[in-house]
């Protein structure tokens, strides 16, 4: 088979396992049948692509290489369903229902503990044995409190103590799914607990070398140059890097420094083939073979680093036989190979955005720095490299995360230099702190001016305004196009500026579209007081922001999904807006107007992106275009809505009083406490809780009130054309 046909082939294989990965989460509970069927689609797709291609395209592989690119693509979807983790019969998630109390387990850890946010340490825990119920099985995911997790390490066997609970998936359009990005590592159930005993033996492994790594760090910068070095080096999942540093340099676009990848993989083989240039091709590529595996060994097994080291091995493999390689060909064969491996690395964003970056570098690098002559080539390159691996993940990026850094490009052309230093001082000091670790230390202290200036450009360029531009959510189908567009813009360059704009068009006009046509009231499902969001043709309002948590986990990301900037009105009716809810929404949202229904207001005033507060007295009425909001009361804080011609009533605490309830219109938002008995003037409730009082819920069935509950249903939408609508489907 010729090469063109062994391609053909290989990007099937991906092509029919990508097809169906990108709606993995969707099709993982679906029968066999079900996936069978899009493995037929394929077969039948290649026999037609078989009859017509080699008709219309004389240099076309013969008819078989399509017909068994069919095949292929059939088979890597079966091998897909039959990848997917599942919980079996015996799975500890099945237990969670049944006991109600604490249990003990025992198990090994499987992956290396780390903090969490509140922190707390976290880790991946294989069941072996759970008191009384000796035949559970599965993983669960643990957290404990810190001080008892500084000690464990991988495949230690400890005995916890604990309360079971099942994951939740997203409530809120935007939200994490918890319960999704556990599925993906096997796990179904989650256990909060304490250690009963502090375990005795740790066993061997590169844990070992990688904590010799980290401490080298420690002590030659402290903290946080020593956790961001360490960062820098093996990737921050087995670093305890400090969030505030880490959000910092993911807002600035610098993320792919705190991941072990290509990056780092090329800095270090390139630095080893220029130190042994004088040796012999036989001696380099064995000290390059060595250096991987002691790399890898370090990292552990990161898609990015595999994919990484196997183009390192296959760079030195063509210096050992004195032949070029071609890189686009080497980064097909190594996709197909770690995807035999794991299938389920194709939804991997890892995965997803190593693959593109160094594709975007093979493709685009050599055009930009052609295009930029007239610099010195060393700067030209510093340019280059950076952009291209942008432009190429810069789709992705947006649909996973809906937010895009606006500095990006200049702070990474900018920061490389001290990048390059720091990263490969760090790999000199943990190397050699591994065998060493008072050498490894003082070399790291060399770092400390250099890592200490690459933290502060960091925080300069995300305290600029407008250093985090949200851009709501891309559709899928508007992803494909763009790389579409961006795969003909590299073979058909001369058309390079009209396949550009659009681009951007096909990238910008749906959004803008939708937030000026849209009339939508969002009820989110918070653990507080009901959190609303109205947004009315391109303006939008916030009545209250919920505590700490309810703003970080729920409220901003779903602005951030909407691809929401700016509030024009905010409202609190819950306590004051100096809580810290609205801390959260001031620091990262410009507000127009704020109205308080306190008494005694408290606002964070000396916000820069807070314009105006204003009172809201008992009866008054404000307005924002068609939009009218007034005030009823204060005990319980009612505030009446009018949208489209509906009436709401959003209720933030306190006890209804009959007169109340026979007064509303159509829609009353509560915090789902007890309602009185007796004729309610309702059509629909909402209630902002995990549950309804049972005497409530009975009084609204009786009067036909429809009802939803968010800590059940999740968030609540209403539009004019879909009416309500839940966030989860608990048919």
């Amino acid at each position: 088979m010729t090469r063109q046909g062994w391609a053909v082939l290989f990007f099937a294989y991906i092509t029919g396992l990508l097809a169906t990965g990108i709606l993995r989460f969707e099709l993982n509970t679906l029968s066999f049948p079900v996936w069978l069927s899009f493995a037929l689609a394929w077969i039948i797709l290649g026999i037609i692509l078989g009859l017509l291609i080699p008709r219309v395209w004389r240099p076309s592989p013969q008819r078989w290489v399509w017909i068994m690119a069919g095949l292929t693509a059939a088979l890597g979807v079966l091998y897909l369903y039959a990848r997917i983790p599942q919980p079996t019969a015996q799975d500890i998630r099945y237990l969670v229902p049944q006991v109600q109390a604490e249990v003990t387990v025992t198990g090994q850890i499987t992956n290396t503990p780390s903090l969490n946010r509140k922190q707390r340490t976290r880790f991946i825990l294989e069941v072996q044995q759970v008191a009384q119920h000796p035949e559970i099985t599965g993983k669960l995911y643990v957290t404990i409190p810190s001080e008892q997790g500084k000690n464990l390490v991988p495949r230690q066997t400890i005995e916890l103590t604990g309360n079971l609970y099942l994951p939740q998936p997203a409530k809120n359009p935007g939200g994490f799914d918890f319960q999704r990005y556990l599925q993906n590592q096997g796990v179904f159930a989650g256990l909060y607990g304490t250690l009963t005993t502090p375990p005795r033996d740790k066993p061997l492994g590169g844990w070992m070398l990688r904590q010799r790594v980290i401490e080298s760090h420690q002590r030659g910068l402290d903290s946080p140059r020593g956790e961001l070095v360490s960062a820098m080096v093996i990737g921050r999942r087995v670093v305890n890097l400090p969030y505030q540093i880490q959000d910092q340099f993911i807002q600035a676009g610098l993320a792919h420094i705190l991941a072990a990848s290509g990056f780092h993989v090329s800095l270090l083989l390139g630095t080893v083939m220029a130190i042994t240039q004088r040796l012999q091709s036989r001696q380099r590529v064995w000290i390059g073979f060595g250096v991987l595996l002691l790399y890898l060994s370090l990292t552990g097994l990161q898609p990015s680093v595999l994919r990484a080291s196997l183009m390192g091995v296959a760079a030195l493999f063509a210096l050992l036989v004195e032949q070029r390689v071609r890189p686009l060909g080497v980064l097909l064969v190594i996709a197909t190979l770690l995807l035999l491996v794991n299938p389920l690395w194709v939804a991997s964003l890892s995965f997803q955005l190593s693959f593109l970056a160094t594709f975007g570098l093979v493709v685009t690098v050599p055009a930009i720095t052609q295009r930029l002559d007239w610099l010195p080539p060393t700067v030209a390159t510093v340019l280059a490299v950076p952009l291209a691996a942008s432009l190429w993940t810069l789709p992705l990026l947006w649909f996973q995360f809906n937010v895009l850094a606006s500095y990006s490009l200049v702070v990474n052309a900018l920061v490389m230099p001290l990048v390059s230093l720091v990263s490969l001082g760090g790999m000199v000091s943990g190397m050699v702190g591994v065998l060493w670790l008072s050498g490894g230390s003082a070399i790291a202290a060399l770092l400390y001016y250099p890592t200490q200036l690459l933290i502060q450009i960091v925080a300069f360029f995300v305290q600029l305004p407008g250093s985090s531009l949200v851009v709501g959510s891309l559709h899928l189908l508007q992803v494909l196009l763009l790389y579409g567009l961006f795969l003909l813009i590299w073979q058909l360059s001369r058309y390079r500026w009209q396949l550009g704009i659009m681009a951007i068009v096909l990238a910008i006009a749906p959004t803008l579209y939708k937030n000026a046509t849209l009339v939508q009231v969002t009820v989110l499902a918070t653990s507080s007081h009901p959190v609303v969001v109205v947004q009315d043709r391109g303006k939008v309002t916030l009545i209250n922001a919920g505590d700490e948590d309810s703003a970080n986990y729920h409220l901003l990301p779903f602005l951030t999904y909407q691809g929401i900037n700016r509030l024009n009105l905010a409202i609190a009716l819950a306590g004051n807006a100096s809580q810290a809810g609205w801390s959260e929404v001031f620091d990262n949202f410009a507000v127009q107007t704020l109205f308080h229904a306190s008494q005694r207001p408290k606002t964070a005033a000396n916000s820069a992106n807070l314009g105006q507060v204003q009172p809201l007295p008992v009866n008054q009425t404000a307005t924002l275009g068609k939009l009218q909001l007034t005030l009823l009361g204060l005990n319980p804080a009612v505030l009446q809505l009018q949208v489209q011609g509906k009436m709401w009533f959003i209720a933030t605490g306190g006890n209804f009083a009959n007169a109340v309830l026979t007064q509303m219109g159509e829609v009353l938002v509560f915090a789902g406490n007890r309602l009185p008995a007796g004729e309610i003037n309702l059509k629909t409730a909402i209630a902002v809780s995990p549950t309804l009082d049972p005497e409530t819920q009975q009084t609204l069935t009786q009067q036909a009130i429809q009802t939803y509950i968010t800590g059940q249903q999740g968030a609540i939408q209403w539009t004019p054309e879909t009416g309500f609508q839940p966030t989860l489907d608990n048919s």
